[in-house]
């Protein structure tokens, strides 16, 4: 039988988590706050693992993050690699006339987007899909 470790929370802690979980706009850190809640109410590693569908070392590794740093283990680090290719600007207005009129990536990398930076046609597509998909998970 798995051995179940409980995290201890005081109300005021738990009522932050479950607005993270219901109001959050990270999926990450949504799914993160649920873990440690779930920890909360008693359910071992491997049921939240199967649950979550994680690794169990995953959840693992969010208690021990959760026990050194609290709410600051919830949001996403920085990640390694290159930078973006589009900056947030430019990432909001492509977000935004995609969503109003039907654009394709060559007008847009030669034309809309002078924001200050060259964009390349596929950074473009890129954003597009990703933006895309984004709109199918959310509706």
């Amino acid at each position: 039988m798995p051995i179940r470790v409980t995290i201890e929370l005081s109300e005021e802690e738990l009522q932050i988590l479950e607005t993270i979980i219901k109001k959050g706009s990270d999926w990450r850190e949504r799914d993160r706050a649920m873990t440690i809640k779930l920890l909360h109410e008693g359910m071992s590693t491997a049921d939240i693992a199967k649950q979550q569908g994680h690794h169990v070392e995953s959840i693992r590794r969010r208690r021990r993050r959760w026990l050194k740093e609290g709410f600051a283990s919830l949001p996403e680090s920085p990640r390694s690699g290159a930078p973006q290719k589009i900056s947030l600007e430019a990432q909001q207005l492509l977000s935004q006339w995609v969503t109003e009129e039907a654009l394709t990536s060559r007008y847009l990398s030669l034309n809309a987007l002078n924001v200050n930076q060259p964009v390349a046609f596929f950074a473009i597509i890129y954003e597009m899909n990703f933006i895309k998909l984004l709109d199918i998970l959310l509706c």
